[in-house]
């Protein structure tokens, strides 16, 4: 007969506009994956490497840790600075202080341990602050020279946090 529809048709027609509904619905939630949450002291170490290698520090061209009020081992001036470029001076100047006395003169509240690696630029010399730095500590590398005089020898920046 024309137009004449079946119950069972009817019905099938229903649930697989149904079906089809809930698994367009319900299906992207099982496939969207899920970003893990970033690890805070992870950023704050990123943050404080980035601002020893890119900053001079306040004044810019300081040499003596007690002139210095905010630290930062970039060569520079009032005008310049030059990132990855770390000051020699500097960097002789942090050498074997104790980590702890640098603390005040950073924006930082974590703990932190610095060392300047110089075994790939032949020297085989390392200067650092002392302390101890624990197994829970966060490493950021950071690859630069160190300026001395005219001459520019590769170095490694390794800062701990924690």
């Amino acid at each position: 007969m024309k137009g004449d529809l079946n119950i069972d048709f009817t019905m099938a027609i229903i649930l697989f506009i149904s079906v089809y509904a809930m698994l367009y619905i319900l299906l992207p939630s099982a496939t969207i994956s899920f970003k893990k949450t970033p690890d805070p002291l992870q950023t704050a170490s990123t943050y404080f490497a980035d601002v020893l290698t890119v900053t001079p520090g306040i004044p810019a061209n300081w040499s003596d840790l007690g002139t210095v009020t905010k630290l930062g081992l970039a060569y520079g001036s009032n005008v310049t600075s030059y990132p990855n470029i770390f000051d020699v001076n500097k960097i002789l100047a942090i050498n074997g202080q104790a980590c702890s006395s640098l603390k005040p003169k950073t924006d930082m509240l974590l703990d932190f341990a610095i060392k300047v690696d110089c075994n790939t630029c032949g020297t085989g010399i390392n200067y650092s602050c002392t302390g101890t730095i624990p197994t829970i500590a966060r490493l950021i590398e950071r690859v630069g020279y160190i300026k001395n005089g005219s001459t520019y020898t590769h170095a490694k920046l390794q800062v701990w946090t924690w």
